[in-house]
């Protein structure tokens, strides 16, 4: 699966294959989704409710260290990809 998401910059950021996810700025944070995702070919996706989110993030840390860092490191690409004004 090749997926391709654009955050509301508008700048266009490849997610790769496979076991990416999307959404989890919008879960960690409780605000609304930061980006749409769109794939180029046929593609199974799972869908994870805030309520098993949360629980699956309080009860192991390996999880939601991964989430934040996995965050952060979208976001850096995101600011380097904007152009300054």
């Amino acid at each position: 699966m090749d997926m391709r998401g654009h955050a509301r910059s508008g700048v266009p950021t490849e997610l790769g294959l496979y076991t990416q996810y999307v959404g989890e700025i919008a879960l960690l944070l409780d605000m609304p989704r930061t980006a749409s995702v769109r794939t180029l070919e046929p593609t199974c996706l799972l869908a994870l409710h805030k309520d098993d989110f949360d629980h699956l993030v309080t009860e192991h840390l390996y999880i939601s260290r991964g989430l934040e860092q996995e965050s952060s490191r979208r976001m850096s690409d995101l600011r380097r990809a904007i152009p300054q004004a």
